[in-house]
């Protein structure tokens, strides 16, 4: 009969099997194989059904280090985020926030209750994803390296205790992470870039985020189709921008509208139609060239 593998917990840590492991990860012979004792432990005592290592490098996007799945669906989600859905991905737009804390958990980024969010619907569960934790190091050339764990659909959210767990060891695991994350795996090279370099393409992408729909709405409606794109309900974006829920009801109505759209999950549809289809020439509207033909 096999024993039950202990979740991993504030008080699992003062254990004798917790020790044990640590003695093994001070012991080892060299960062990338304490590493890998430290990271192993870590995805059985919180059981992990997905994990992802990526490499950010200063002023470009993600690159993928390493990844470990069995779902199909997360691993086509997994290149669309590289190529372009990183830019409004939650983890990505708090890197310093995750960077300065160690440790973040998806619940912190998005602000709400994750699991009513359209972004929650419209990504993590399209890739078979529940929750996600994200530990975040400096890769010791102004860059970042971001390790996420994630659980799948049919297991429980992490939970306070887990959560804590994960906050405490934050320093542990970042060190390890930023000494030996450039020998866990082969980087792969940066996405598709169109003829661009690495930074420039980051940089028309950050631009097409920052200036979607700009150019078809008003300014108030742009303020709100930019919180829309992040995955905020109309509760939050209320909050957000100090005006009535029912205000941004009608803001939404009209943009909806305006963009040929009907709902929130076709914002996130028409950015990546819309960055995927034009040039992403810097300082432009991308949905002003993309909906040119349909008027």
């Amino acid at each position: 009969m096999n024993t039950p593998v202990p979740s991993l917990t504030p008080e699992y840590l003062t254990s004798r099997d917790w020790y044990d492991m640590l003695a093994r990860v001070q012991e080892a012979a060299s960062p990338v194989v304490a590493a890998r004792i430290l990271f192993g432990a870590i995805e059985n005592h919180l059981r992990i059904e997905s994990t992802l290592m990526v490499h950010v490098p200063r002023d470009e996007g993600p690159r993928l280090v390493q990844h470990r799945t069995d779902i199909r669906r997360r691993t086509i989600s997994i290149t669309e985020y590289l190529r372009f859905n990183y830019v409004i991905d939650p983890f990505y737009l708090a890197l310093e926030r995750c960077r300065m804390r160690g440790m973040l958990a998806l619940s912190e980024v998005i602000e709400e209750n994750f699991d009513q969010s359209e972004y929650y619907r419209t990504y993590y569960e399209a890739a078979g994803l529940i929750d996600e934790i994200c530990f975040c190091s400096g890769d010791r050339q102004s860059g970042h390296v971001l390790l996420s764990l994630s659980r799948v659909a049919g297991q429980r959210p992490f939970s306070s205790a887990e959560l804590a767990a994960a906050r405490a060891i934050a320093p542990l695991v970042v060190t390890l992470l930023a000494a030996a994350w450039q020998d866990m795996g082969q980087e792969a090279p940066p996405a598709p870039t169109d003829g661009r370099t690495p930074g420039e393409f980051h940089r028309a992408l950050e631009n097409a985020r920052t200036n979607f729909g700009r150019s078809l709405l008003t300014p108030r409606e742009f303020d709100v189709l930019q919180h829309i794109l992040l995955g905020h309900s109309v509760k939050l974006i209320a909050q957000k921008l100090d005006i009535a829920v029912e205000t941004v009801k009608v803001h939404r109505k009209h943009i909806y509208t305006k963009l040929g759209i009907g709902s929130q999950a076709e914002v996130f549809s028409l950015f990546i139609a819309a960055v995927g289809a034009t040039d992403l020439a810097v300082g432009r509207d991308p949905l002003k060239d993309y909906l040119r033909p349909r008027h």
